[in-house]
């Protein structure tokens, strides 16, 4: 990457801190479950150890 400063970089994203991107939708636990297929490596990795 070039050093460019900041007054004369136009590549720069305003940031709206009214709405978050990455901000996690409370509730939604669900989704964190591992595939089935993973889960079951993952139990054979813990019995190797």
């Amino acid at each position: 990457s070039t050093n460019v400063p900041i007054e004369t970089n136009t590549d720069i994203v305003p940031i709206d801190f009214e709405f978050p991107i990455n901000q996690a939708e409370e509730g939604d636990e669900d989704d964190c479950e591992l595939p089935e297929g993973l889960a079951r490596l993952l139990k054979q990795e813990e019995k190797e150890i």
